[in-house]
């Protein structure tokens, strides 16, 4: 699905229903926020918000569950950054969002890194074994 991909990874093709997804979030966005922006400030800022996605190396590893996550935790936050929404804002977001998934990353390698050793451990042992039986 479209929404697990990440930014980096979604084909050309795509483009206009990652477009299509932006705006659905901005507007949600908006009228959580109790502004009401006309149909091209939305545009624009959906194409301003498709070209940082797209641009700016942080987020490209992101996907767009992510990025409606960080909006949603945005407005929610209660401090000065959730007050209006602009390129200023969502950046804010956008950090705070990907500093929290890159924290799950990290721990989810580590997870798989203790995994990988102590199945080593494992094997290595059968592998001695297997040498000490040969060797009788």
């Amino acid at each position: 699905m479209i929404n697990e991909m990440r930014i980096m990874d979604i084909p050309s093709q795509n483009y206009e229903e990652v477009f299509n997804i932006l705006k659905k979030i901005l507007w949600d966005t908006y009228y959580e926020i109790g502004q009401n922006p006309h149909e091209e400030d939305v545009e624009q800022m959906a194409k301003t918000l498709f070209i940082d996605l797209r641009a700016i190396t942080q987020y490209k590893t992101m996907n767009l569950d992510d990025v409606k996550r960080a909006f949603k935790n945005g407005v929610r936050a209660g401090n000065e950054a959730s007050v209006f929404l602009n390129v200023r804002t969502y950046n804010i977001w956008l950090r705070a969002e990907k500093k929290k998934v890159a924290k799950k990353v990290i721990e989810m390698h580590k997870k798989h890194e203790l995994e990988y050793l102590e199945n080593a451990r494992l094997m290595g042992g059968t592998i001695n074994k297997a040498k000490q039986l040969k060797l009788k």
